[in-house]
């Protein structure tokens, strides 16, 4: 004999919302918004009001706990659906349940808004500007790629158009670290047949080292060799020495072979050393700077912060979370009495909304 525990579906998704974090939750309330027609987001005027005005229900700021009646008419107490915990069950279809859910939407007027829709007023439409604006100052805007640079360089040449448009072309070919991917006769014959062209391999090499001659150094490189020797200037000590140790010493470097490379090239081995530290300054991969992913904004869910008193208080930050309700549209067709298979229908999603907002709120 032993003992197992069952958890209903709607257990296990109220567990699934708690663990989500905001923007997680947010995803997730976007989608539900889109599958779900009868859940609705609840927009909020500057007041902090649902749009549609102040609740009174008589229209005449009277007490909100009566119905409306006609003049002269003794005032009847309203239902206490509110008061009511809304449970779902799985006895008589939730009819009950549905019923509260028609009373409650005509106990708020300021959820019936109809069909049609409400017009927005002047101080909700600032408010909603004031919201877009946030969002857009928030986004980090995107980082300017490699081929961008160069090709943003490369447009201050002074070209005939067949060889600056080739030398677009093979900015685009070359990979994130800035190496030519292919050969650059390969190159050429595409462009050529492609693009209707005769350039000529001489002229091919002369747009190379346009290329070649663009920040960061190193780029348009066809080797690792050459991306090392592109990076060498007149400027830097012993740059004689670090060129011929790049182009005929890498391997023997590698393998700390310098009496080999003392042998071979008559430096001292202070000078051969001097010209491995001047390498290692050198960047290997010159694009890849380039391509470092922006850092992810972190929108945190609880903030622990001090009270007056220097305890410390943990609250829950969700004001960026957006509040949802029954679409009044779809309670307004359940008071309709529609056919059978859309009154089911109705109630699946009706079910589904429900259980989300709840999940929500004891969140």
């Amino acid at each position: 004999m032993s003992q197992q525990m069952k958890l209903a579906p709607r257990m296990i998704q109220s567990m699934e919302i708690l663990q989500l974090n905001m923007m997680a939750l947010n995803e997730r309330i976007e989608q539900e918004l889109v599958e779900n027609v009868t859940l609705d987001r609840l927009e909020k005027d500057a007041d902090g009001l649902p749009t549609g005005g102040e609740r009174d229900v008589d229209g005449d700021g009277g007490d909100p706990t009566y119905t409306d009646r006609l003049p002269g008419e003794a005032p009847e107490p309203r239902k206490d659906v509110e008061n009511r915990e809304l449970v779902v069950g799985d006895e008589s279809n939730n009819q009950s349940d549905f019923e509260r859910l028609v009373e409650i939407s005509s106990d708020w007027p300021e959820d019936n808004v109809g069909f049609g829709g409400s017009r927005a007023s002047a101080g909700q439409i600032s408010d909603e500007m004031d919201r877009q604006h946030d969002v857009m100052s928030n986004m980090m805007a995107r980082p300017q790629s490699l081929h961008e640079h160069l090709l943003e360089q490369f447009s201050f040449y002074s070209l005939e158009s067949a060889q600056r448009q080739f030398g677009e072309y093979l900015i685009q070919h070359l990979d994130y670290n800035g190496r030519v991917q292919s050969m650059l006769a390969e190159i050429l014959q595409q462009f050529n047949r492609l693009y209707g062209y005769q350039l000529t391999m001489a002229q091919a090499d002369e747009v190379l080292k346009m290329i070649q001659q663009l920040e960061p150094a190193g780029v348009g490189a066809r080797d690792h060799r050459e991306m090392l020797l592109l990076q060498v200037h007149d400027s830097m000590p012993f740059h004689d020495v670090v060129e011929t140790l790049i182009r005929d010493h890498l391997e023997d470097i590698a393998l700390n072979r310098l009496p080999l490379i003392q042998r071979s090239t008559g430096f001292s081995l202070e000078l051969i050393k001097i010209g491995i530290e001047q390498i290692q300054t050198l960047n290997p991969y010159p694009g890849r700077g380039f391509e470092q992913r922006p850092v992810q904004r972190v929108t945190p869910d609880l903030i622990v912060e001090p009270d007056d008193h220097g305890r410390y208080v943990v609250r829950v930050l969700d004001e960026y979370i957006p509040e949802l309700r029954i679409s009044p549209r779809y309670l307004q067709m359940l008071k309709d009495n529609p056919s059978q298979e859309t009154k089911d229908w109705i109630r699946r999603k009706v079910e589904s909304a429900k259980w989300l907002i709840d999940s929500i709120e004891q969140r």
